[in-house]
């Protein structure tokens, strides 16, 4: 699979990733380290916990304070959810905003499972649903769960701040995030949630019409923003000046 141009390889067989001939390091994410936030408890406890559920490749590039990442995840079933990632949050920019990042699907289909928290309360929950060729913003403050509705694999991009590190522990200490969507396409509150707002549906358009970032950024490569548009993306850095 050739990934924005002829610049970036990934081998499906394997999943080695390729950027101008260099390996880019994988950091996979199994079964047993999802355990904890799987809705079916049953087939938790069943499933074979060594199974490789998705693959992260960070720093594939990089341009001035940001940094450019891929993540592959295969299709597949995890009891009576598809699969998906664990769920983090973002660390703290600046003031009470965390940061933002911006995915692109670049092949297969994405639900982004959204949930803004303040004060220790869930605010809103969002499930976005994308195809190749859009774009997400992730806005500040919210935390996010990627699932893999189809049979295929979903391939996506994102471009976020290069020493930014994902804080996956409110996701494991309440077992999930504040929804679970189910293959059979309804979304079921986590009772571990003591309360949560109704959930919004959208697709990429709907969900982005909030931010006039959006419209800047959709149908645009997401590499290619970061090499040459960097301003387009300055809210990355500065979430508050996302508008």
């Amino acid at each position: 699979m050739l990934i924005e141009g002829k610049k970036i390889e990934l081998y499906e067989e394997n999943f080695r990733l390729f950027c101008n001939e260099r390996e880019i390091p994988v950091q996979v994410r199994t079964l047993g380290e999802m355990r904890d936030v799987l809705a079916d408890k049953c087939f938790a406890k069943k499933a074979e916990m060594k199974r490789n559920m998705y693959y992260m490749y960070r720093g594939v590039a990089q341009e001035g304070s940001l940094r450019y990442d891929i993540t592959a995840i295969p299709p597949g079933k995890l009891g009576y959810e598809f699969a998906k990632t664990s769920g983090h949050y973002h660390p703290v920019a600046k003031g009470d905003l965390s940061f933002c990042e911006v995915y692109g699907v670049l092949s297969g289909n994405a639900h982004y499972l959204l949930q803004k928290k303040e004060k220790g309360e869930i605010k809103e929950v969002a499930l976005v649903k994308a195809k190749a060729g859009e774009v997400v913003i992730v806005p500040p403050n919210f935390g996010h769960v990627t699932i893999n509705p189809c049979g295929k694999l979903l391939v996506m991009a994102n471009i976020v701040e290069k020493n930014f590190e994902s804080d996956y522990s409110e996701y494991k200490k309440m077992k999930g995030a504040a929804y679970f969507e189910k293959t059979d396409g309804k979304l079921v509150e986590n009772e571990k949630y003591v309360k949560v707002p109704k959930i919004g549906i959208f697709d990429a358009d709907s969900f982005g019409e909030r931010f006039e970032a959006y419209g800047k950024l959709k149908g645009k490569n997401l590499l290619e923003i970061m090499k040459n548009e960097g301003k387009l993306v300055e809210f990355l850095l500065e979430p508050n000046l996302l508008k």
